[in-house]
């Protein structure tokens, strides 16, 4: 079946007929009753293992979908109701990529100097992480608090 030659109300009625979890999610999304955020961490507030192991999360759908799940068991809610956003897992373990950029100008008196020889911006931009929150976790509005404590012991153990 190819959705994108469908029309909205064609998309809406193929969902419907998926089953149960299908219509739930219809139905938030109609009424924007949509799962919330319920925990997150900054990139900042990671270490290398941690990078590592949200990489594997975020590139892996398997595994990942594997710790939503059990997630969600331990919340007491179905399979599909806790979800982890990496929002830029391959960026994760590269934020040190700006290393390696050797940026070269010209001053007014002709000679030539890397950038961060010139200003502190240089490495204000060094510093600078692409995304702010490395990693979100999102559930069904009332259950935040107890999947917030949940992800918070279990995601990196």
């Amino acid at each position: 079946m190819d959705l994108q030659r469908r029309v909205d109300a064609e998309i809406w009625e193929v969902l419907a007929a998926a089953g149960d979890y299908a219509q739930d999610i219809i139905r938030r999304l109609k009424y924007r009753n949509l799962l919330k955020v319920s925990w997150g961490l900054r990139g900042d507030e990671l270490d290398e293992e941690q990078k590592t192991l949200l990489q594997e999360i975020g590139t892996n759908s398997e595994s990942r979908t594997q710790l939503e799940d059990d997630l969600a068991h331990r919340a007491g809610l179905e399979p599909g109701y806790v979800a982890i956003d990496v929002p830029q897992a391959k960026v994760l373990l590269g934020e040190d990529r700006m290393e390696m950029v050797d940026v070269k100008i010209v001053g007014d008196d002709g000679r030539t100097r890397r950038l961060q020889d010139h200003t502190p911006i240089a490495d204000a931009l060094k510093k600078r992480q692409v995304s702010q929150t490395a990693v979100y976790v999102i559930t069904l509005p009332g259950h935040q608090s107890n999947v917030a404590q949940l992800a918070e012991r279990h995601l990196f153990s």
